[in-house]
């Protein structure tokens, strides 16, 4: 998952045996050029949520990135034995923001697919002109070759844009990978959400 620099990042957090309580549970944070970041470590908070069988264990820590790059939190408790890391990749736009170019994108590739169909209207229309006109010919031909041009630069746009949505997809089908690979690496706990 990609996160914004300048955004809130929030750590959540399952202690090893779901254990409660913990007070000496820390998170440090280390910056894109491997230097510790102002305030690190920081205290992770417990977060009560009941269940069935009581709370969870969760807790929760949080730091503001202010660089591109990737950065590394270690969580570790010396009560409780957890110990582990994380990287996190830290970009100038969010997910959430290529979804919303995402859809951008299909919105320009649905306008220029509504504009090839106009076109293709207009030129319809201009060669009944021709068939009917025959002092306008020249005049008519003229036209004929501006849209030419017209749905030659569509059709560029198009291709653009059909790139443009293949990239997106296989950026959204990593994520979606990634996810699945973190899905399978959960266990009873010790793991970061």
């Amino acid at each position: 998952m990609r996160y914004k620099a300048g955004d809130v990042l929030k750590v959540n957090y399952i202690a090893l045996k779901r254990t409660t309580g913990l007070i000496d549970l820390e998170m440090q944070v280390y910056d894109e050029a491997g230097i510790e970041f102002v305030g690190s470590p920081f205290t992770m908070v417990e977060i009560v949520a009941p269940t069935e069988d009581g709370c969870i264990g969760l807790y929760q820590g949080t730091f503001t990135p202010d660089a591109v790059g990737q950065w590394i939190i270690r969580i570790q408790s010396a009560t409780n034995g957890d110990d582990i890391s994380k990287i996190f990749e830290v970009q100038l736009t969010k997910e959430d923001d290529i979804k919303t170019q995402t859809q951008a994108i299909e919105g320009k590739l649905d306008t220029a697919i509504l504009n090839i169909a106009n076109l293709d209207g207009d030129i319809v229309a201009v060669a009944a002109q021709i068939t009917n006109l025959d002092g306008d010919v020249a005049a008519v031909a003229g036209q004929i070759t501006n849209l030419d041009g017209d749905v030659a630069a569509v059709a560029g746009q198009v291709t653009n844009l059909d790139a443009d949505v293949v990239l997106v997809k296989a950026q959204t089908q990593s994520i979606e990978n990634k996810i699945d690979a973190i899905d399978l690496q959960i266990s009873s706990g010790g793991y970061i959400l």
